[in-house]
């Protein structure tokens, strides 16, 4: 695969370049077979080997073999245009494995769609010249959590692939063990081209970059740089690929330019769906620069499909709220990024300190908030020792932030005109580079960082509440959407700091916080 660097933006037409740095230099393949670059993949158990002839499966017989949990089956199978085998978990702590998922996936639906099978291992055979599969590695389901890897997929391919199906699949001798699979319905592929985007790059070139990349034959071959190129100048189409890169010109711009990744259309008699807010939570991650590091996000919405007519002018209850939040106290742990507000193409406004926090509210009635999840928010005070990769969560963090983003709720969807009935609020945290969450229920030393709570795996997770908007009051709100984190971490609701357990209903009691 030819080299894919990043031109200065004033000699693209597009303000775009084109991505591929990386992955497979000076090379013409760019294939996802059993990795030789790197150590065993963790989590593998003995691999079955027999032999047999080669068979080009179907979806359809992929998916029977899945269901059966026989997968001994793939045994002898070749890879071919809609399947596609990788023996070891990608390493998707690095920005490199991310982006190689997101191309054998996005490589998947630029073709005819398909499967990608996570512990079947391929070899070349001599007689046939294909990847034929040898073996199948299973391994335990807490090292694949699918949630984040449609995290990962959702934040690094755009336009999204719609109804991606990420499963573990048990093994019918160890339930323990298993196999994972990711499956582009061939449906999907009628969004194509789909292309792998990146912002994150080293380098001090301005300018934002993507790869295309189809699977032909049993490979996952990249568009060079060359082609689409021509493809610009003289005004060819490679199916829609014109249309999409128009669609683009507002995402593929200048590093930290803080433009948004336009979400799939919403239609008129449904609310957004959750799917499409955690995509745009996941984007507004990548805003603000939060991908790579652990982080938490808070997402309101209606369950009833509202447009804020006015969210562009200075004056209405909704752009006040995002131009000054809620606080509870100075100097708190509040949701306010201190920067001006954006217009975003007509459809959000954001305020972002990047690499901090990011606030943002959609016309269609999406409330978004991210931030860090370590001592320079969520975790505040407590430091992390050199290499360890464990998150704390300060109890009285979460607490406010939690309460003030319910209070902003409130004041948003409550003061408009024909305000919904019903709203939901979502808390989710993110792995970024940790292992472990922490979360304790005892006061935390602002001077020693001392710290004793319950440690759990991380995995990326997100905790959901609804209630009716008329008479709601935010501290009993926050208080149930606490009890869903509290109770992840196996605690008791008595337990739960911060709370005024004799109120009817109890809610969270704000005088009990730290003092400023």
């Amino acid at each position: 695969m030819p080299w894919m660097g990043a031109l200065p933006t004033q000699w693209m037409p597009r303000s775009f370049a084109l991505f591929a740095k990386g992955l497979a230099r000076g090379s013409r393949r760019c294939t996802c077979k059993k990795p030789n670059d790197g150590p065993p993949s963790v989590g593998m158990v003995d691999a079955k080997i027999v032999k047999g002839g080669p068979a080009e499966l179907t979806i359809e017989e992929v998916a029977d073999i899945l269901w059966k949990r026989a997968f001994d089956l793939f045994i002898s199978a070749v890879e071919h245009e809609q399947f596609e085998c990788k023996s070891g978990l990608y390493d998707i702590k690095a920005v490199k494995g991310k982006i190689e998922l997101a191309k054998d996936v996005s490589a998947l639906a630029n073709s005819a769609g398909g499967y990608l099978l996570i512990g079947p291992a391929t070899e070349k055979d001599q007689l046939h010249n294909k990847d034929e599969v040898k073996s199948v590695s299973q391994f335990p389901s807490p090292l694949f959590q699918p949630d984040t890897y449609r995290n990962i997929l959702h934040a690094f391919i755009y336009p999204p692939i719609p109804d991606l199906e990420i499963q573990w699949h048990a093994g019918k001798d160890d339930a323990t063990k298993g196999i994972a699979s990711i499956f582009v319905p061939p449906k999907s592929v009628d969004g194509k081209p789909f292309l792998v985007v990146q912002s994150d790059v080293n380098s001090q070139v301005s300018g934002n970059l993507f790869g295309y990349f189809e699977r032909v034959g049993d490979d996952a071959l990249p568009t060079s740089v060359h082609m689409i190129r021509d493809m610009m100048k003289d005004g060819k189409r490679y199916g829609d690929l014109e249309r999409k890169l128009d669609n683009l010109e507002g995402l593929i711009t200048k590093l930290g330019s803080n433009q948004h990744v336009p979400s799939p259309s919403v239609k008129k008699e449904v609310s957004v769906k959750s799917e499409l807010l955690l995509l745009r939570a996941s984007e507004a991650r990548r805003i603000a620069q939060l991908l790579d590091v652990p982080s938490f996000f808070l997402i309101g919405a209606p369950l009833e499909l509202v447009k804020l007519n006015g969210l562009f002018s200075s004056k209405s209850v909704e752009y006040q709220a995002i131009s000054d939040p809620p606080a509870y106290r100075a100097h708190g742990f509040d949701l306010n990024p201190h920067t001006p507000v954006q217009h975003v193409r007509g459809e959000l406004i954001r305020r972002v300190t990047n690499g901090r926090k990011e606030l943002e509210l959609w016309q269609d009635g999406t409330l978004i908030f991210v931030g860090r999840n370590d001592e320079d928010f969520l975790g505040w005070a407590v430091r992390r020792k050199q290499g360890e990769r464990n998150a704390y969560i300060n109890n009285y963090v979460l607490t406010e932030v939690v309460s003030l983003f319910c209070t902003l709720v409130i004041k948003v969807f409550g003061g408009i005109k024909d305000a919904p009935e019903k709203v939901r609020v979502g808390f989710g945290l993110t792995t970024g580079d940790v292992q472990s969450f922490e979360l304790s229920t005892y006061p935390i030393s602002p001077t020693t960082g001392s710290f004793s709570g319950k440690k759990i795996p991380a995995e990326d997770k997100t905790f959901w509440i609804e209630f009716d908007l008329k008479d709601a009051i935010a501290e009993v709100e926050a208080l149930r959407l606490l009890q869903e984190i509290y109770h992840w971490f196996e605690f008791m609701d008595e337990q739960i700091p911060y709370v005024d357990i004799q109120s009817k209903p109890p809610r969270v009691d704000r005088s009990r916080y730290a003092p400023d």
